[in-house]
C-alpha cells in the first residue's frame, strides 16, 4: 500500500531512468569510500516522491570476493541534479 511521503517499490529495474540513478550512486560510493565495489545484482528499488524523488536502492556490492549489501538513497530534484544522500552496509 503508498501513502503520501511513503516510498512505493518499482519493479522495474531494467528501465534506463533506474539503471542511470544506481549506476550514480555506485559511482558516489567508490569515490566517497575509495574502495573498488562492483556491483553485482539490484536487490530492490523503490522512490519517494519529496521535494524531488528520494530513489532507494538495496544491492549487492562485491570488492575483491567479499560481497556486501548497501542501501543507498539517491536524490533527484525536480531540475534533474543527483545527490547520494545517504549510504550504509546493511549486513
Amino acid at each position: 500500500m503508498n501513502f503520501a511521503g511513503g516510498y512505493s517499490k518499482i519493479e522495474d529495474h531494467s528501465h534506463e531512468k533506474i539503471q542511470e540513478i544506481v549506476q550514480f550512486g555506485h559511482n558516489e560510493i567508490r569515490k566517497r569510500t575509495n574502495s573498488n565495489y562492483h556491483l553485482r545484482r539490484i536487490i530492490s528499488v523503490e522512490k519517494q516522491i519529496v521535494n524531488g524523488v528520494n530513489y532507494r536502492i538495496k544491492a549487492e556490492f562485491v570488492e575483491n570476493a567479499q560481497v556486501t549489501i548497501h542501501e543507498i538513497v539517491v536524490h533527484q530534484s525536480f531540475k534533474g541534479d543527483l545527490k547520494l544522500s545517504e549510504h550504509k552496509i546493511v549486513n
